[in-house]
């Protein structure tokens, strides 16, 4: 009984990132017809040359979807938030219990903890007029410890390109 309640801990422990690793979202009532311009405002970030790869992206993919950048007087502002966080993951090794009971051998079960990195990115889109949150996108995804910029940058524009597949939002 034990066991099966820490297995059903470690696949809700293990499936819960999977499953919350892309969403997008956006306000029903804007009107995404009327935004023509855009215009950076700073969010958080980590690294300077990841900062430059990342905002060529957004843009590559706001431009694409009909979005001009200007310096003054944009009709939306941009963003992103970027961090990398510690999670836990724990791994249960049960090697069961062999022959009839109770003559039976025991088996034996370990448990590992070890910490992964997960990169998590929010894009936010808000109304200059309003100051409102019209459009939020935002990814996580674990990365090991020997991910080089290259390969980060890759991944981050994968993600990016799924996340703006489907901007500006249709009516």
């Amino acid at each position: 009984m034990i066991r099966r309640i820490a297995l059903t801990l470690v696949v809700a422990t293990l499936i819960s990132p999977v499953l919350a690793k892309m969403s997008v979202d956006h306000d029903e009532s804007a009107d995404f017809t009327k935004y023509k311009t855009y215009a950076w405002r700073e969010g958080t970030h980590a690294g300077d040359l990841m900062h430059k790869r990342i905002v060529e992206a957004i843009e590559s993919r706001l431009e694409a979807s009909g979005l001009r950048k200007v310096d003054a007087e944009p009709d939306v502002f941009v963003l992103y938030h970027a961090a990398v966080d510690n999670e836990q993951r724990v791994d249960i090794d049960d090697y069961g219990y062999w022959g009839r009971r109770p003559w039976g051998w025991g088996g034996t079960s370990s448990v590992n903890v070890y910490d992964v990195a997960v990169g998590t990115m929010l894009v936010d889109i808000l109304d200059a007029d309003q100051e409102e949150l019209v459009w939020r996108g935002s990814f996580s995804r674990e990365f090991s410890p020997n991910t080089n910029a290259q390969k980060a940058e890759k991944i981050i524009n994968k993600k990016l390109e799924k996340m703006f597949r489907k901007f500006p939002p249709q009516p």
